[in-house]
């Protein structure tokens, strides 16, 4: 009836984090050692970030789909509660 949730490795998340944090300095050193004036590395900085939460967005709302099919599919797995029906003839 239910079915066995896989977690991630430590390992999978130790990598996730190390080249999050890893392409973030290689950006940083790469807009300031770019040849350009201060108004564009905040330009590019900003176009960015934007970017950046535009994919958490995406993500975020891929997964929040996946879930409420799941729930529409099996409630029972994915953890939702039934509420007890009253009874048909009572006033």
């Amino acid at each position: 009836m239910y079915s066995r949730i896989q977690k991630p490795s430590a390992a999978w998340v130790s990598f996730s984090c190390a080249s999050v944090v890893l392409s973030a300095g290689l950006l940083g050193y790469g807009l300031l050692s770019m040849p350009i004036d201060q108004w564009q590395r905040f330009f590019l900085l900003m176009g960015i970030a934007m970017f950046a939460q535009a994919i958490v967005v995406a993500t975020k709302t891929l997964r929040d789909n996946e879930e409420a099919e799941k729930l529409m599919r099996e409630p029972d797995d994915a953890g939702a509660v039934r509420l007890p029906r009253e009874p048909q003839g009572s006033v």
